[in-house]
């Protein structure tokens, strides 16, 4: 978990903003992108928030935890600001660093605030949390592999709302899902020598048949 001075996130203001609902319904939707990676390959996933909360809001900070099922093949080894286009980070450019955090898997975590005032997120828009970037163990099944939120590490926080104080959000979570796709077959070490020698003897059969001086009958 991350650790800021003016951010302390987890909780009874965490069981609050996991169950609090707003008289018309409104509330702050976390998503992510789901990403297709092969085996063996890294990629990369968005975690977005949208104002789903039927007015525009001031937000000050947030944090957020995801995390996959143990043994699933999927390391997480970075988290950075920069937002797939059209989306772009919430705060403009990270405001307090580290953004991420992923010593502890299979979890990773993101936080961040701003010093002063807020962002106003105008009813409907989408902007970013993070991108959080990962390895897919070669050994890793062809499947979808889910990328959850956890429950007991995600708020929102917006100020400049219920008369300017410092309150947390609604929130409403769409966990993703990364596809593994098979990797590039890797041939066993036998099978390697064994085409090796049967297509480097082709190929001096052939070289030889060239070398062989031709008779022509006239």
């Amino acid at each position: 978990m991350l650790m800021r001075s003016k951010v302390t996130f987890v909780g009874l203001l965490m069981a609050y903003a996991l169950t609090a609902t707003r008289a018309d319904g409104g509330v702050i939707t976390l998503f992510t992108t789901n990403p297709t990676t092969s085996a063996g390959g890294t990629g990369s996933f968005d975690i977005l928030l949208r104002n789903d909360m039927g007015a525009d809001v001031s937000i000050s900070s947030f944090n957020t935890i995801m995390e996959v099922a143990v043994n699933s093949g999927i390391t997480f080894t970075s988290v950075d600001d920069q937002i797939s286009s059209p989306n772009t980070y919430i705060f403009s450019a990270v405001q307090n660093a580290p953004l991420g955090d992923v010593s502890s898997p299979p979890e990773v975590a993101l936080s961040d605030f701003v010093n002063s005032s807020a962002v106003t997120v105008n009813d409907g828009s989408v902007f970013g949390l993070g991108t959080v970037y990962y390895t897919v163990d070669p050994t890793t099944a062809a499947g979808p592999v889910a990328v959850s939120f956890k429950m007991t590490g995600t708020t929102t926080y917006a100020s400049n709302v219920y008369d300017g104080a410092t309150v947390d959000l609604p929130l409403s979570f769409t966990g993703g899902t990364i596809t593994v796709t098979s990797g590039a077959a890797v041939p066993e070490p036998m099978t390697a020598v064994i085409a090796s020698l049967f297509f480097g003897g082709a190929a001096a059969r052939q070289w030889r048949k060239r070398r062989q001086p031709s008779v022509r009958l006239v």
